[in-house]
């Protein structure tokens, strides 16, 4: 049978965005994650940045919500509201 390493992959892909977001000079607070598992909604909230929810993904909105991500949408088109709420405190 096939090995399970989901959790190594979890570790990997939060290090490997933690990593991105370093190189590119970002602070935690500039950064909101467009999640549609969650895992990607617990990385978010390892490293501090502002997670989004993001439904109609593998995953049930219920199990999205239950790991309280910072906002939750349906469309990419309401992610626009949400970044433009942040981006006054971006400074």
């Amino acid at each position: 049978g096939q090995k399970n390493n989901s959790h190594m992959s979890f570790r990997f892909k939060g290090k490997r965005l933690h990593t991105y977001i370093k190189a590119k000079k970002l602070r935690a607070g500039e950064v909101l994650l467009v999640a549609d598992t969650t895992e990607e909604i617990q990385i978010a909230k390892q490293y501090n940045y502002r997670s989004c929810a993001l439904s109609g993904g593998h995953q049930k909105v219920a199990r999205l919500k239950k790991e309280r991500p910072d906002f939750l949408i349906h469309n990419l088109k309401q992610i626009i509201p949400i970044i433009k709420s942040l981006s006054p405190k971006i400074n």
